[in-house]
Parts: structure tokens; C-alpha cells; sequence
């Protein structure tokens, strides 16, 4: 005899995923690479210096790595676990905490690889862009085979949208002063929407253990006696020197003014007195300064 078909109402019940569409992971594939891009433009130049005189190469080197990623991840079957967070973490750990950076003598030209510099400035850019290639290559894998899963039209129109998201999620980020570990945990909150789109796989736990690292490290406090503030551009750093009289301001490493005290002998002729010079015996109730740097110029 043979056996009836299980009527609807014994038929096993599925779960539905909201994010499991090939649409939404597309959408967050594409905000959370693009986001990402920017994140590391962003935040490598402002930690290693010589890095920041070609922030050019890491575009270029984003850019090449989400083709790459694209075309490897159309090819090759999904893999268990994704070596984004691992690579990210690697990133972390080297820029800030490793000090990777290279020291060059001041000259009026900046060159790529140049002369008298210390080895390590031969070394430095080509790592960090190669850092970069691979993680974007990584965050990109999924990107092939959810482009051709359904009409080129209508991908592409999910890619753009989800691109300009991206952007447009850390133009706000940036313009509202926030810094790094703000940054990185919009990131995993990205990396745990597509997570939850693609389903949990068997690195799971071990990418959660990685991004995890990846925000304690970035909020990492500055030096005892060091203020610091992330602007819409830079990293903006305030210091203490002159046995704390005076204040110093670096931008993204680089320094930018001094503050201190006024001597109590000012020099002869001082730039403050000659617009005096051109018009003696004339007072002026309302003045315009233009570019007072610091402030002292008023005195």
C-alpha cells in the first residue's frame, strides 16, 4: 500500500530569513566593502605617516582587490571560514601597535623610494597596500556569485545602491567627529548583517573572536599626558612640552602649530607692528585677520 503524501499541515515548517535574499546580501556586501574602503583610507594614513604622502596606492590598492575578489569568488565555492577577520586583525596589530612606519629626512621633493631613506620605507607602502588588496579580495568573495544570481540590470543597480549607503554611512560618521572604534564597530555590525543573510558557517565563532579583538585594539587610549580628536579629515593630536607651558598640535602625525608663552622682551620690529609701519599715526576700530594660525598673531 502505498504511503499518501503528508497533507500541508504535517509538512516541516522553515524559518524564514528576512536577509537571505540574494538582493539584501548583495546590497550589504556592497556597503559594508565600500565602507570599509573608506575606513582604511582613512585610518592607516593617520597612523603611519609615510603611508599618508600616497593614500593614492591604497585606493588603487582597494580597488584591485575587490576585482580580484570578484572574479576568485565567482570561481571558488564558499569557504568555511572567511579570512576577512583574521586579515583585518592583522592590520590592527600592525599599523598602530607595531609602529610600521618609516622615517625619511626632509627634502623638498617626496619620492617613492628615496635616497638616504631607512630600509623600512622600501618596505612599508608595498605591505600596507598588499594588506589592503587581500583584505578587500576577502570582503569581496561573495560578490561573483551574488552579481550573477539574478538580471545584470537589476545587480547593478543593488551594487550602486549599496555602495552609495556605504559612503554615505561614513560621510556621516566622519563629519560627526567620531573616530576609529566607532568605525570598526559599524563594520562588524555590517559583517554581522550579512552573517545573518548567508547563514552561520563553521568560522563563525572565530570571526566574532576576531572582530572582537579588532574593537578592543581600537580603542586603544593615547599616551599619558596626549589628547586626542578625529576631525571630518584628521587625526588631530594635542601634546604637552616646555615642561607643560606650552601645547603642540600634530595632524594625522605630522606637526601643525606650537602654543607657549609670549617672551617678556619681544624682538625688534615684530611682524605684529608693520601694517603700523605702512600707515603711522593711523588706529584702526575694526580689523580683519586673515589665516591667525593659532591665535598669538592677535596679541
Amino acid at each position: 500500500m502505498d504511503s499518501q503524501p503528508p497533507s500541508p499541515e504535517e509538512k516541516p515548517r522553515e524559518e524564514p530569513r528576512a536577509l537571505a535574499g540574494a538582493g539584501v546580501r548583495l546590497f550589504l556586501t556592497s556597503a559594508t566593502l565600500l565602507f570599509c574602503e573608506l575606513l582604511l583610507i582613512r585610518w592607516i594614513p593617520a597612523n603611519v605617516i609615510y603611508v599618508g604622502f600616497f593614500a593614492n596606492f591604497l585606493l588603487m590598492g582597494a580597488f584591485l582587490g575587490m576585482g580580484l575578489g570578484t572574479l576568485l569568488g565567482a570561481r571558488l565555492a564558499r569557504l568555511p571560514v572567511s579570512p576577512f577577520p583574521p586579515l583585518l586583525l592583522a592590520i590592527v596589530l600592525l599599523v598602530p601597535w607595531a609602529r610600521l612606519d618609516a622615517r625619511i629626512e626632509a627634502r623638498e621633493e617626496v619620492f617613492l623610494l628615496p635616497e638616504g631613506a631607512s630600509t623600512g620605507a622600501n618596505v612599508v607602502l608595498p605591505l600596507v597596500v598588499l594588506l589592503v588588496l587581500l583584505l578587500m579580495a576577502a570582503l569581496a568573495l561573495p560578490l561573483g556569485p551574488l552579481l550573477r544570481s539574478m538580471r545584470p540590470l537589476r545587480a547593478y543597480a543593488i551594487d550602486i545602491a549599496g555602495a552609495l549607503a556605504g559612503i554615505a554611512a561614513f560621510t556621516a560618521l566622519s563629519a560627526a567627529w567620531t573616530g576609529p572604534l566607532v568605525w570598526f564597530s559599524v563594520l562588524a555590525g555590517l559583517l554581522a548583517a550579512k552573517g545573518l543573510a548567508e547563514g552561520p558557517g563553521r568560522g563563525s565563532l572565530a570571526s566574532v573572536a576576531c572582530m572582537a579583538c579588532v574593537l578592543f585594539l581600537s580603542h586603544a587610549p593615547p599616551p599619558e599626558g596626549m589628547w586626542e580628536r578625529w576631525s571630518p579629515y584628521y587625526r588631530i593630536t594635542v601634546s604637552r612640552w616646555g615642561r607643560g607651558a606650552g601645547l603642540a598640535i600634530n595632524v594625522n602625525g605630522i606637526g601643525h602649530q606650537t602654543f607657549g608663552p609670549m617672551p617678556r622682551e619681544l624682538p625688534r620690529n615684530p611682524p605684529y607692528e608693520q601694517v603700523y609701519r605702512w600707515f603711522p599715526g593711523r588706529t584702526f576700530e575694526r580689523v580683519l585677520v586673515v589665516g591667525a594660525g593659532a591665535g598669538n598673531d592677535l596679541v
